[in-house]
């Protein structure tokens, strides 16, 4: 029996998921202008084999890993790979550079220090209660926000708590 390609794979996935979730087809959400990923998008990242500093890898894998989901529905509950509530959003993309965090926004912000606004950097967790994203640097942050928005990078708002859980020197 020949292998189907692994986007073949994945739109066949994505239709079973979304049918399931909401009774459509990945096509009729693509028609409505839902995101349908890629394999590509949801695989887990190979490590580098040169050791850098947390500026120069982590982060920077965080961030941009994150990114690539902005636009994905929201849905309460669910952790992907096509849709995430916040707390599954935020665990799904640090597994992919080997940090595991708990399921739940609470238990999160548990995961490592708190540290000052003013010495957050891209990469570190944003918490309120109940909720949490992904700092992406110049007061911006990404999550998994709400049902009707999705993932979405934008300001960070009131005074959440920030949380350091790639030490620095965490190389690959």
């Amino acid at each position: 029996m020949r292998a189907r390609p692994r986007m073949l794979v994945a739109a066949s996935f994505a239709s079973l998921v979304v049918g399931a979730l909401g009774g459509v087809t990945a096509p009729e959400a693509q028609a409505a202008g839902a995101v349908v990923a890629p394999q590509s998008a949801v695989s887990t990242i190979s490590p580098m084999s040169t050791p850098l500093s947390w500026n120069e890898t982590k982060a920077n894998r965080v961030v941009e890993i994150a990114r690539r989901y902005a636009g994905f529905p929201y849905i309460r509950g669910n952790n992907g790979p096509y849709a995430f509530d916040c707390s599954n959003y935020t665990r799904h993309v640090y597994a992919q550079i080997g940090v595991h965090l708990s399921p739940k926004p609470n238990i999160q912000a548990t995961s490592g220090p708190r540290i000052p606004a003013s010495q957050a950097q891209p990469g570190d967790l944003v918490w309120w209660p109940g909720h949490v994203g992904i700092y992406t640097g110049n007061g911006q942050h990404i999550a998994a926000r709400n049902p009707t928005l999705g993932i979405q990078e934008g300001p960070v708002y009131g005074n959440p708590v920030y949380i350091r859980v790639i030490p620095s020197g965490m190389g690959f």
